[in-house]
């Protein structure tokens, strides 16, 4: 088992900059390949400067301004082939874990929420066959708010992977708000990435872990029994996520 970090917040840095800082308390980084971390931006100084550093890598897709299931045609192709893009290139990196979201609702999706499920649903299929031919290990993260994202719960999750090589992303903070931590538990050998943060129940906050309500301890024992892989934590500070960082360990250590 690998613990690593990600934050939006790491999004609008220099790669240098930040591959330097998260190397001195972490050998995995999640990159959120946007903003000034678009991977085929970042390529040339991947290639240069990854290789010096003891770090692992993994990646979450690009998703502002994007929408698999936009109702318009332009901007659903756009997000598509951003995100194919974003595999490709990780691909290259010889970066193979690679996790992504659903679409989302748009304001007049919310009259037609069947149609906003199909077209999700259609094109986080092609995603996973477009995954396929790469090779990556791709994951579909489950989300948080209702009415305005999908797969906010375990069925409605399931339904999107049946019959594919997709695994869950399993968000543990995006399940605390919609109490869903332990029927996610129930699907655990799905799980192909996981992400650790806090919040009160009712927003996604990325809050240091123990400093605010999920559970963590309830159900930790049976995470690290039952899955063996990368569990990154989510942050909204490098200083944030190493303090949360250190709290992990201690929990780990006093199950072990």
């Amino acid at each position: 088992m690998q613990i690593g970090i990600s934050s939006p917040a790491f999004c609008n840095d220099e790669f240098e900059m930040r591959l330097e800082s998260i190397a001195k308390h972490f050998k995995l980084w999640e990159i959120l390949a946007d903003l000034e971390q678009l991977l085929p931006d970042i390529r040339e100084s991947f290639e240069a400067l990854a290789p010096s550093f003891d770090l692992k890598f993994a990646v979450h897709a690009p998703f502002n301004d994007l929408n698999i299931a936009s109702f318009n045609p332009k901007i659903r192709k756009i997000s598509l082939d951003t995100i194919k893009e974003s595999m490709t290139v990780a691909h290259e990196l010889g970066i193979r874990i690679f996790s992504f979201h659903p679409g989302h609702y748009c304001p007049t999706g919310l009259y037609y929420p069947e149609k906003v499920f199909e077209l999700s649903k259609k094109g986080v299929w092609e995603l996973e066959k477009f995954a396929k031919n790469l090779d990556l290990e791709v994951s579909l993260e489950n989300m948080p708010i209702p009415k305005w994202t999908l797969c906010t719960n375990k069925d409605e999750l399931m339904e999107y992977i049946e019959g594919t090589d997709l695994k869950i992303c399993f968000d543990i903070g995006h399940a605390h708000i919609n109490n869903q931590i332990f029927e996610f538990m129930k699907v655990i050998d799905l799980f192909g990435n996981v992400h650790i943060h806090d919040n009160n129940g009712k927003r996604d906050q990325h809050r240091i872990i123990g400093t605010e309500t999920v559970p963590l301890k309830d159900f930790l024992k049976d995470l690290i029994e039952g899955y063996n892989d990368n569990i990154i934590i989510e942050a909204n500070t490098l200083e944030e996520g190493v303090e949360s960082y250190e709290v992990l360990k201690k929990m780990i250590n006093d199950i072990e």
